[in-house]
Parts: structure tokens; C-alpha cells; sequence
């Protein structure tokens, strides 16, 4: 819909299926794997004069951040990847955040409860940045979080038949409260 809307658009998303360069997108075209050995051959420089150690997640991220920035794209759609508090994504700065869901996922890093999961996964939440979250998360949990930044809650509601209808309502709610055109959000 950005894309429609005539916005050079980054696509960020983890993990991927058939090949590592589909994580990374503009305009629906991968990164080429030029680019990727480019970016890692810095990367990997980078990490070792400075003594940097990172992890798949993070080094892919930041490879992300370093071409949309060649690029001047936009906007970048950025998903997270354990989500959170300590999510590499997490840097950057945001228009908007969305949180589609909470479960028990990386129960390891982020919590044993659902509680205690979506608390961490609050951690995305900026000061005076609007968060939009699932019909499915606990707003109750999340409010008095946005709150303390002085962001707005806003939860999409609903019924829905399963997590792909819920995830469709949740980025219309958000391509919406981006001015995204009607038109441009059906193509």
C-alpha cells in the first residue's frame, strides 16, 4: 500500500522461505546478492576492529538499515524478530509500531507468561508514538505502557475467523492512521 501510494518502500520481514535475500526488499525487488556480500564484507569488518560480536538477527538488520539508507527509501516496514524490548529493529526510529499478537514464543528470552511476554513485547513502544495493537493482546496490559510514554493505544476489534483475517484488519488499522488512500490499501 506505501508502495501503491508512490513511496520508495523497504521491506524488512524474518524469516525467510526460499532465500535469505527476501528479508530484505524494495519496492518488492530483494536485495541483490552483490549487495549482500558487499554489506556483509563491511559488516564483518566493522564487527571485527571494533570487537563487535552480533548475531544472525542483528548483522541482518543492520544490513537492512545500510541499504535502505543507500537507497533514500521512503519508508521502511521493519518486522521484528523475537519482538520487544531487545529486538534489533528496536533502534530504529518509528512512525508507527504494531503489535499483532502476543503468544507463548521465545518464552526463554522474553517470559514464561503471557503477561510477562507482553510486557517485553511493549518494549517497542516510543515516546509519542502511536502503537496499534491486535484484537487479540491484551490492551489492558499495553495501555498503562503507552501511556507512560505518551503514545496512544490503539486496539483493532472484531471477530475474525483466524490470524491471517486478524493480521489483515490489524495492518489496514494501520495503513489508515498512515493516510494511506483507500484504493491504495486494496491494491
Amino acid at each position: 500500500a506505501c508502495e501503491a501510494s508512490g513511496l520508495k518502500t523497504g521491506l524488512f520481514t524474518s524469516p525467510h522461505i526460499s532465500c535469505f535475500r527476501e528479508r530484505i526488499r524494495i519496492n518488492g525487488q530483494m536485495i541483490s546478492e552483490a549487495q549482500v556480500r558487499k554489506y556483509l564484507n563491511l559488516l564483518f569488518s566493522l564487527c571485527e576492529e571494533h570487537g563487535i560480536t552480533a548475531t544472525f538477527f542483528e548483522l541482518t538488520t543492520m544490513m537492512a538499515f545500510a541499504h535502505f539508507a543507500a537507497e533514500k527509501v521512503d519508508v521502511a516496514v521493519l518486522e521484528t524478530g523475537l519482538g520487544g524490548r531487545l529486538d534489533a529493529t528496536n533502534i530504529s526510529r518509528s512512525i508507527l509500531s504494531i503489535i499483532t499478537s502476543i503468544s507463548h514464543d521465545h518464552t526463554e528470552i522474553l517470559g514464561e507468561s503471557i503477561d510477562a511476554i507482553t510486557k517485553e513485547k511493549a518494549g517497542i513502544i516510543k515516546a509519542s508514538i502511536p502503537v496499534i495493537i491486535g484484537p487479540t493482546v491484551t490492551k489492558s496490559l499495553i495501555e498503562p505502557i503507552a501511556n507512560q510514554h505518551g503514545s496512544q493505544c490503539i486496539q483493532v476489534t472484531g471477530s475474525f475467523e483466524d490470524y491471517h483475517e486478524e493480521n489483515c484488519a490489524t495492518a489496514r488499522r494501520a495503513l489508515e492512521w498512515l493516510s494511506v488512500s483507500e484504493e491504495h490499501i486494496e491494491e
